[in-house]
């Protein structure tokens, strides 16, 4: 059985991209952290829909070195495509990927210490369950929609980002738990949504629509499954 590795979050950069075959945009992002583990810059981008979640995640791997060129002296790269990482190592092997990865060869001149690390999952967060109190908690993603004045929210992305962002805000906080044979269950998303609406319509803010909020919901929580509670106690609700 191979062994996760484990890696200090320092000094890299860490990237993604969200692909499904059924959108007409992609999206991608990345965030780089410095040597005390702080996140310092990120960037996110939606882009019309490639081939496939590899070629995504070569686009996302590009983009952020670019970035790392112009902004940053970090030559590490942090990824959980494991397949991604065999392409850089071994590009002859992936044919159909050749123009892409010519480009990422050609970027990898300009990082002397280059190096592309997997970031490895666990199936459950290291979490004291039965001493977690209420407040906000660091998970691994987190789901980004853009909205321009005046107009409808986006298709949003999920990203491998922690980043808080400091202005107006409408909160909601929703309830969610594992049942005894490990499926996630989400109470009432849709009240949620309702309430977030109410609450940023009395800020003047936009908001999304119902159907885009519950979407949402399901993909940072599937995202986020390992930070789910693992067992459903009657008394938490």
């Amino acid at each position: 059985m191979e062994n996760p590795q484990v890696i200090i979050l320092g000094n890299i950069c860490l990237l993604d991209g969200s692909w499904t075959a059924s959108a007409n945009y992609s999206g991608c992002g990345w965030v780089w952290m410095d040597s005390s583990g702080k996140n310092q810059l990120m960037g996110i981008r939606n882009l019309t829909r490639r081939e496939s979640t590899l070629h995504l995640k070569v686009e996302a791997l590009r983009w952020a070195m670019e970035n790392m060129l112009q902004h940053s002296t970090c030559q590490s790269f942090g990824t959980d495509c494991k397949e991604l990482i065999a392409m850089v190592k071994e590009p002859h092997a992936w044919p159909s990927f050749a123009t892409e990865l010519e480009r990422i060869k050609t970027l990898q001149i300009c990082f002397p210490d280059f190096n592309i690390t997997h970031c490895a999952d666990e199936k459950y967060a290291n979490v004291k369950w039965e001493e977690l109190g209420f407040g906000f908690y660091r998970t691994d993603n987190m789901y980004v929609a853009k909205c321009k004045h005046g107009e409808s929210f986006q298709e949003g992305i999920v990203l491998f980002l922690t980043l808080i962002f400091r202005s107006a805000l409408a909160l909601q906080f929703l309830i969610m738990a594992r049942t005894e044979d490990g499926r996630i269950m989400l109470f009432r998303p849709d009240q949620n949504a309702l309430r977030l609406q109410s609450g940023a319509h009395r800020l003047c803010m936009p908001y999304p629509s119902v159907d885009q909020f519950v979407s949402a919901v399901k993909q940072v929580v599937l995202a986020n499954k390992k930070w789910v509670c693992i067992k459903l106690e009657s008394k938490r609700f």
